[in-house]
């Protein structure tokens, strides 16, 4: 089994844009928004397959949102909720939020204000996946999430919503630009 980085991929690499995984990984795209003013904000991921397909999408609204790391942390375990609850067994996590990685590879985080939320994270990654590697990527690279994220945070009628096999229309022309950028 290899976590947190067994992988090449995990390196640091100039990326432009979106990159499809290797074969037989599952990509996921997370990401979270928060609003200082209400302490309210969202997540939003999407997860694709070696081809670029998307697999699912999904956004949601989080109250009580102390900070943008915690947001982002939401996001992240939404994220591979969903993934083990697929049955995938080998995940690639990409997210914009530097601070995030570090605190999902290392243990310096543990025992911060998020601690809690990190240490989920990490069980739930062992326990549950082959492999499973989180990776930060440019911001260019997290459009779909991002867009995801800030659809979820002005969610009113429903706390969250899942769009199996593709993205919700708002997020179809960001996803369609990835195309571009895949890695072939």
């Amino acid at each position: 089994m290899e976590f947190f980085g067994g992988r090449k991929q995990s390196q640091e690499r100039a990326v432009t844009g979106w990159t499809k995984p290797e074969v037989g990984i599952l990509k996921i795209n997370s990401d979270g928004s928060y609003n200082k003013d209400t302490l309210t904000g969202g997540w939003g991921y999407i997860i694709r397959d070696h081809e670029g397909d998307v697999v699912v999408t999904a956004a949601g609204r989080l109250h009580h949102v102390n900070d943008a790391l915690q947001a982002e942390a939401e996001a992240c375990i939404r994220a591979i909720y969903k993934a083990q609850e697929l049955g995938i067994g080998n995940v690639v996590m990409e997210t914009d939020a530097s601070t995030l990685v570090s605190a999902i590879r290392t243990s310096r985080y543990d025992l911060a204000p998020n601690g809690i939320l990190f240490q989920e994270i990490k069980a739930f990654a062992s326990l549950n996946f082959i492999s499973f590697d989180i990776v930060r990527c440019p911001r260019a690279c997290n459009k779909v999430a991002d867009a995801l994220a800030m659809h979820g945070s002005k969610m009113m009628l429903a706390p969250q919503a899942v769009w199996p096999g593709l993205a919700p229309t708002f997020a179809q022309g960001l996803v369609a630009a990835d195309y571009g950028w895949r890695g072939d």
